[in-house]
Order: C-alpha cells, then sequence, then structure tokens
C-alpha cells in the first residue's frame, strides 16, 4: 500500500499525502526511540529503488524525500542520549549499490525536454544524505 501510494502516477497530492504520513509515523517512533518501524521502511524502500525503466515509478520525488528524512530520523546521532543506540544498516553496501545505480543510470534529461531526471537527483541527493548521517 505503500508503494502504490508513494509512487501513485494519477495525483501528486496522494504522493504528498502519503509521503507526509509515514515521516509522521517515523519521527514519532523515532522520538520514542522505537526504531523497528523506520528501519522496516527504509529497507522496503530500499528495495524498491525506482528506476528508469519502470515508467510508473518515474515521479519519485515524494519517494526519495521519504527515505532521506527516515534515514536521517533514524541515524543521525543523537549526542545528549549515549545510552541510545541507534540501530544499523549497512551503510557501506548501501553506498556501493547507490554508486552502481547511479553510474549506470540513463540519464532522461535533455536539452529540449524542460523535465528534470528524478531518479538520477534522488540518487545524488540521497548518497548527500547517507554520507552527512555517516561521514
Amino acid at each position: 500500500m505503500l508503494l502504490r501510494g508513494i509512487y501513485c502516477p494519477h495525483s501528486g497530492n496522494v504522493r504528498r499525502y502519503f509521503n507526509h504520513s509515514f515521516y509522521l509515523l517515523g519521527k514519532t517512533a523515532a522520538q520514542k526511540q522505537e526504531n523497528q518501524f523506520n528501519v522496516y521502511m527504509i529497507e522496503l524502500l530500499l528495495k524498491n529503488l525506482p528506476e528508469a525503466e519502470n515508467k510508473l515509478r518515474f515521479d519519485c520525488n515524494e519517494y526519495f524525500i521519504l527515505l532521506r528524512k527516515l534515514i536521517k530520523e533514524t541515524f543521525a546521532e543523537r549526542i545528549a542520549e549515549d545510552e541510545y543506540q541507534a540501530p544499523e544498516l549497512d551503510f557501506s553496501n548501501l553506498l556501493t549499490v547507490l554508486v552502481d545505480k547511479l553510474c549506470t543510470h540513463s540519464s532522461t534529461e535533455t536539452r529540449y525536454l524542460p523535465k528534470n531526471d528524478q531518479i538520477l537527483i534522488g540518487y545524488m541527493q540521497l548518497l548527500n544524505e547517507i554520507i552527512t548521517v555517516r561521514p
């Protein structure tokens, strides 16, 4: 249901509402230090990364926004809470996969088509967020 809502090809409002709703759930879980929900959501989203070949997932800006926000809420350092242990994700493997996807991605941007390649932008912003959270 999440993937159908976050990739809804017919309505940007539906994508934004799904994004915001699941972000609020993740933020609440992170504040209560119950990150199992967030880790599950991150893993689910990472297993379903958008690709240029799937035209139904081309409008994926909200997908990447949600994924970046969940990573930030879940894995950002919490200096004041020494006893808190954030759940781990294999960031080195994730970086390798994302760099491979970025290198093999065929951009859909052209000089004559004014639409941005949301997948390319999303991969680069996701890499930036991961490097920011786990330098």
